[in-house]
């Protein structure tokens, strides 16, 4: 499953939607459902109640990357939420659904999140800022090879180091199709995906 985060009424904390939208547009892949779940984890946790084996979660992140960074991230969840946590029911953060889902027992065995570096979140708007707005279909694109396992290579197993994807927003192929390196082992000044942990405060901030 692919879950969309975000408030589109709030510039570019919508990103998650865009990118899940993006997707239907051109054609979910055999055996992958994409679902909206805006800001409120409990839809998520609804989706996992109807069973997936893997789940790719996107969102907009503040990781103080430039705008329109796409990071390819792996969970790390610390200990199981307490009595006053399990009641919130909004989870408006993705990693607090992820934790009460393991608490559930509905957490699917293999997790990912495509996290796109967002610019502006706090006004009112429904429009994308151009570097977000450019990152869209890079976003889609790592989601869906996520959701269908197509560069397993690109993921590290647990405990391993990160690797770095160099990823030019800006750039496309001769064909008009954005272009992913996965070879460059640094992160240039460029918008970039990178692999690395997600954990508690990555998240786009939406209290």
């Amino acid at each position: 499953m692919i879950a969309g985060f975000g408030n589109e009424l709030r510039a570019d904390d919508g990103v998650g939607l865009a990118v899940v939208r993006h997707i239907e547009r051109a054609g979910v892949p055999d055996g992958v459902r994409c679902a909206e779940v805006g800001i409120g984890g409990i839809a998520m946790l609804h989706e996992l109640f109807a069973g997936c084996r893997r789940l790719v979660i996107v969102d907009a992140v503040q990781r103080g990357g430039a705008p329109g960074t796409v990071y390819v991230l792996s969970p790390r969840l610390g200990p199981s939420p307490g009595h006053d946590a399990l009641v919130d029911a909004h989870f408006t953060e993705p990693y607090a659904a992820l934790t009460l889902a393991r608490a559930l027992g509905v957490l699917p065995a293999e997790i990912h999140v495509v996290g796109i570096e967002v610019a502006e979140t706090d006004d009112l708007s429904l429009d994308l800022t151009p570097a977000v707005l450019r990152a869209v279909p890079i976003a889609a694109e790592r989601a869906v090879a996520c959701a269908t396992a197509v560069d397993r290579a690109s993921h590290p197993a647990p405990g391993a180091e990160p690797a770095l994807l160099h990823v030019p927003v800006s750039g496309s192929s001769a064909e008009g199709t954005p272009e992913i390196d996965a070879q460059t082992p640094r992160i240039p000044p460029s918008s970039t995906a990178v692999v690395a942990p997600f954990e508690q405060g990555h998240s786009r901030d939406r209290h």
